[in-house]
């Protein structure tokens, strides 16, 4: 996934058309959401509470999904209301 969000960052910083920088954007954001979910949810970790995968991976995965999809978010909120002025 990381190899997905440094395409869409590359693409993004190359990209002219504003229509296709929102569609980046939410990709982006989609691409937190799944990075967040895939801890537990898509791919079950580790069976002890106390294993490395449980303490460091988890929490790990869903801070940096949840930053990813925020900022994703946040972009694709100031170019939706960009486009309403």
């Amino acid at each position: 996934m990381d190899a997905v969000l440094g395409v869409l960052s590359v693409v993004r910083v190359f990209e002219l058309d504003e229509g296709e920088r929102r569609g980046l954007s939410l990709a982006a954001a989609l691409v937190g959401l799944l990075i967040a979910a895939t801890p537990g949810l898509l791919i079950s970790l580790c069976d002890g509470a106390s294993a490395q995968c449980q303490v460091l991976m988890k929490p790990f995965c869903i801070a940096v999904g949840v930053t990813v999809a925020s900022v994703g978010g946040i972009d694709l909120t100031r170019r939706l209301l960009a486009l309403r002025k």
